[in-house]
């Protein structure tokens, strides 16, 4: 009886805990014309390096058609030994198609197609909004010049 109570106790407090919601948040698109495209650039690279782990972001490049994301992630090996995987992702700017930033502070990123194209963890809110308006001000500067 005593085990059947805690685990029902256990699992209310698990169910209550809940799992992270998407914040409604709409990106200023404004920024590179406030300021300057390399600003621009700077500030997202800026705030991108800033992440935390799983999958903390090590460089940043850009051109003027899409930002490339190296992200380096520390994985448990055999005998509690660590070791590191890197990626490589180039975000084309005309596939962007929507972003979700989360009440945990994460940034989702998706294409045009839904697929998800990168998940990144920011340590504060501030970041991760930061993020999205120099993202999305990127890809509109993108499609005025196309």
């Amino acid at each position: 009886m005593r085990s059947t109570t805690k685990l029902f106790g256990f699992l209310f407090i698990a169910a209550a805990a809940g799992c992270a919601t998407p914040v409604p948040y709409t990106a200023d698109e404004g920024l590179v014309a406030k300021s300057s495209l390399e600003e621009t650039r700077n500030k997202t690279r800026e705030v991108l390096l800033r992440s935390a782990p799983p999958n903390q972001v090590s460089s940043v490049d850009f051109t003027d058609d899409h930002m490339t994301v190296r992200t380096t992630q520390v994985h448990m090996g055999a005998w509690y030994q660590t070791y590191n995987t890197q990626t490589e992702r180039q975000l084309l700017f005309a596939n962007l198609g929507r972003y979700e930033v989360y009440d945990n502070h994460y940034v989702f990123l998706y294409d045009l197609n839904n697929a998800l194209l990168l998940q990144v963890l920011f340590r504060t809110p501030q970041d991760a909004r930061s993020f999205a308006d120099h993202l999305w001000s990127l890809r509109a500067h993108r499609a005025a010049k196309k």
